[in-house]
């Protein structure tokens, strides 16, 4: 920074900042009888000139740009940081649990790490975060509020404080079916509006496409098998649940799980879990011991002890 310019008149907007500065104008930045006293002699990279004083010619930091005008750059600008989602949030709250393995970028606005639970990935929190024994962060760790930490915690690299924004998750809106209907055999569906659907027993088979129920039971030993060449998009309005269930799915990538309600995923069975999971409103609760190969992401989320989350 310099001071001390003098009562420079003569101000130009050379079009090189952010867009929404293109309304001050030459005619509004100048003539103000000292339009400008200080110029920055340096700035970082990421901003951008807004402003430069013309009458400074010889002062160190003087640019030239790409409308032939020189001067001292005396406003500087950078875009506001745009929210993306992450793999894993919890828009409120994130709760990964004692030796719970998270490979993906995670975000939320406060955050817990259990003991010797491990972050792969980046992680951003707009409020604050509590990492307890030995947990460990092998990324970038960005904390808006208090970091409070246990023993022989390990963070690759910490931000604190820093900015974050919570992006707000999507939500969707569907018709359903009315009733309820309970499934004791094998049986393969198709797409389409339902009511209620408990699966108690059996194989099976979903045909791809979209699903729309109003809330969704599959209970333990039930087999659910998904197409590998095609998408099958689930929704749920109200409470989605599977109790140790067994999934044939080669493509996980290609299925997703969606609730107005609450999601539990209880103990998977071989193999893991496939799919990303999503419930704007409500919670997300992955029992102990699963393997989710998919994003997780909720209004709270909580990823119980020894659960991995593979992300897509």
């Amino acid at each position: 920074m310099q001071g001390n310019l003098g009562c420079d008149a003569r101000m130009h907007n050379p079009g090189v900042g952010p867009a929404a500065f293109g309304v001050l104008t030459d005619a509004v930045l100048s003539n103000w009888s000292c339009s400008v006293h200080e110029g920055f002699n340096t700035f970082p990279s990421s901003f951008l000139t807004v402003a430069i004083d013309r009458d400074q010619t010889t002062a160190l930091g003087v640019k030239t740009f790409p409308d032939e005008s020189s001067g001292l750059p005396y406003i500087v600008a950078r875009e506001a940081p745009v929210a993306t989602p992450a793999c894993v949030e919890g828009s409120q709250s994130l709760d990964i649990r004692d030796r719970a393995v998270v490979n993906a970028r995670a975000i939320s606005t406060t955050f817990s790490m259990g003991v010797e639970s491990i972050l792969n990935g980046n992680g951003d929190v707009a409020g604050n975060a509590t990492l307890r024994d030995r947990a460990r962060v092998n990324g970038t760790l960005r904390v808006q509020g208090t970091v409070s930490r246990g023993s022989n915690v390990v963070i690759g690299t910490l931000v604190n404080p820093a900015t974050v924004t919570v992006p707000a998750l999507q939500t969707k809106s569907f018709t359903v079916g009315t009733g309820t209907t309970n499934i004791n055999g094998n049986t393969t569906l198709s797409p389409g509006n339902r009511g209620t659907v408990n699966i108690n027993s059996g194989t099976i088979t979903l045909n791809p496409g979209t699903y729309n129920f109003a809330a969704l039971t599959v209970n333990a030993g039930v087999t659910l098998n998904f197409s590998s060449s095609a998408a099958t998009v689930i929704n749920v309005q109200g409470g989605l649940t599977m109790n140790q269930v067994r999934y044939n799915a080669s493509t996980p990538s290609l299925i997703s799980w969606y609730s107005n309600g609450t999601i539990v995923i209880n103990s998977t069975q071989t193999p893991a879990f496939p799919g990303s999971l999503l419930a704007p409103n409500g919670q997300v609760t992955i029992g102990a011991r699963n393997t989710i190969n998919g994003c997780v992401q909720g209004r709270t989320v909580s990823i119980d002890a020894d659960s991995r989350i593979n992300g897509v």
